[in-house]
């Protein structure tokens, strides 16, 4: 009579990962899983079933978190345009948007101004981007300008 002890599946996994890692192998358990399904001992295909279940299980696991953290960066995402939303609402409401594309479009404009003027009296000024405030600054000194 053959004596069959009984083990978990975690135990025959650091068995089988044990030998592996003595070897100098990479650990790869499907070769043992393979083993273990087309063993005669049912303790041993039972054992296989387990550790079958359980990779399953982790796997099912892994999939839930990658959607989880899907779902939490759409969810980060929507909060930011809602709130865009919201600001770009209340200034509607309050009238605030309209005069601050007119500030905007003013700004830019006088910062046209300053360029070309600056241009015009070889003060170096970038050919594009933002016109320091030190130009603007001289700018309207020279120009009697206003902020």
């Amino acid at each position: 009579m053959t004596n069959h002890t009984t083990a978990t599946a975690a135990e025959v996994i650091d068995l089988a990962t044990r030998a592996v890692r003595e070897s100098n192998a990479q650990p790869d358990p499907r070769p043992l899983l393979t083993w273990a399904r087309g063993h005669e001992s049912a303790s041993v295909r039972a054992l296989a079933d387990r550790a079958d279940a359980a990779i399953e299980a982790v796997a099912e696991r892994r999939r839930r978190e990658k959607d989880i953290v899907a779902a939490e960066q759409r969810v980060k995402e929507a909060e930011k345009e809602l709130a865009a939303a919201r600001r770009k609402l209340q200034a509607n409401k309050s009238g605030k948007a309209a005069a601050q594309a007119r500030l905007t479009e003013a700004a830019r404009e006088e910062g046209r101004r300053a360029r070309a003027w600056a241009v015009a009296h070889d003060i170096p000024v970038p050919d594009r981007g933002r016109v320091s405030t030190e130009i603007i600054t001289k700018y309207r000194a020279a120009t009697g300008g206003t902020p």
